[in-house]
């Protein structure tokens, strides 16, 4: 099916698309998708920095139904998740009252991107940030011994 006809409100608890998204998107053929994984930012980042540093690779408009299909309550949060698809960045968001999934696009390389959003891109391995998981909020690779502002901090 085409996103016009499945990318729509009233389909898979979409609330509203935007015309950007309907001009970019329309005639694009969707086919089944998987659902992503996805890290939080806790800094603002560029699409270029978020696309360099973390190596985050595009995904299809299946991929982005799939994931919304699966929303999860974090996902839910008012928070945006964004997806990069194509020559754009496909950005969503759930509407706090309940009424479905905002869906927005944008061109990539214009929005700086805030702490707290959620990037979703196909697994490279197995976490698909791992090179640098600590800028995207995964403590479990704290170093043994970390140091801030010349105070050393040891792992316990």
């Amino acid at each position: 099916m085409k996103a016009k006809e499945i990318f729509a409100v009233g389909e898979h608890n979409i609330g509203w698309v935007s015309e950007f998204f309907q001009e970019q998107f329309a005639d694009t053929l969707v086919e089944s998708g998987v659902v992503l994984q996805s890290k939080t930012l806790l800094r603002n980042m560029t699409d270029d920095e978020i696309i360099k540093k973390f190596d985050v690779k595009e995904c299809s408009l299946g991929d982005v139904l799939a994931t919304l299909d699966a929303g999860t309550e974090e996902m839910k949060d008012g928070n945006y998740s964004f997806f990069y698809v194509g020559s754009c960045v496909v950005f969503v968001c759930w509407d706090v009252d309940g009424r479905g999934w905002f869906v927005f696009a944008w061109e990539r390389g214009v929005s700086r991107w805030g702490a707290g959003r959620r990037v979703f891109s196909p697994a490279t391995d197995t976490d698909i940030f791992a090179r640098d998981s600590m800028t995207l909020g995964n403590f479990d690779t704290l170093p043994d011994l970390l140091t801030i502002n010349e105070i050393k901090y040891r792992k316990i």
